[in-house]
């Protein structure tokens, strides 16, 4: 426990830099720009329309920064194979320290930047503070669990390139990253059809009430939560897993023969 506690702490200390500037772009692009566009810029939109707008942009922009910050810190170390061939730590506690620190700078940047975009417009929605801390909470919880399939995801393919690195030379990226595309876009229709849903969709669990309690009165305004089934999120919590462990032995057969 104290080796992983130092790896997660090593990760810190490397790209803290990157953190800390997430923190103010983040919540600047909701609370800062939209209010130099709607003082500067004649536009259609209101105030508040701009704040939504900008809130969603912040959030796609931690999407890519998340995943993008894991590979370069598995990169950095890569290029340096004493760290995977020497460490006294196992493949899976170097890499799960990456992947833990990565996850919890989501958490943290998707929490505050929508804190920042639901207090500003709560007076639209009719909320009170309260009120929006519950959907911060609610519409993080929902993007961690896809951030997660992202993470494992580009980690598969991002040692598919390094395997095929060792034999094409940086060719590689010319092959992986339409066949990446090819199998994100397989998977959406695998996930997508009537046999895949009759198999998981098990054990649901309505999330209404919380939709019932977050619904401004204004009904012009409509904030959707959904539904969950235990039998799919149990299917893709040993998806991830199963992906890490198998992938992570890979990356050290990879690095290995580098």
């Amino acid at each position: 426990m104290k080796s992983f506690l130092a790896l997660f702490q090593k990760e810190w200390v490397v790209v803290r830099g990157n953190v800390f500037v997430l923190l103010v772009v983040g919540p600047l692009l909701v609370l800062g720009v939209p209010y130099i566009i709607d003082k500067n810029v004649e536009t259609s939109m209101g105030l508040n329309e701009l704040i939504i707008m900008f809130l969603f942009f912040a959030i796609s922009l931690g999407v890519m920064a998340t995943p993008t910050q894991y590979i370069t810190s598995i990169r950095m170390d890569v290029n340096r194979k004493e760290v995977w061939l020497h460490s006294p730590q196992s493949i899976y506690c170097l890499l799960g320290a990456k992947a833990l620190f990565s996850i919890c700078m989501f958490i943290i940047f998707t929490f505050v930047v929508f804190c920042s975009g639901f207090i500003m417009v709560s007076a639209q929605l009719e909320w009170p503070i309260f009120k929006a801390f519950i959907a911060s909470i609610a519409m993080t919880i929902s993007l961690t669990g896809l951030q997660l399939l992202i993470l494992a995801y580009m980690h598969v393919f991002y040692i598919f390139y390094l395997q095929l690195k060792c034999y094409i030379g940086k060719l590689a990226v010319v092959i992986t990253v339409p066949f990446a595309i090819f199998v994100g876009y397989i998977l959406t229709k695998i996930e997508d059809s009537a046999w895949f849903r009759a198999i998981v969709q098990h054990g649901y669990i309505s999330l209404e009430p919380i939709e019932n309690y977050l619904q401004p009165s204004n009904h012009d305004v409509f904030f959707y939560v959904g539904s969950i089934y235990l039998v799919q999120l149990v299917f893709y919590a040993l998806c991830i897993t199963v992906l890490f462990i198998v992938s992570s032995k890979w990356l050290e057969k990879v690095v290995s023969q580098s």
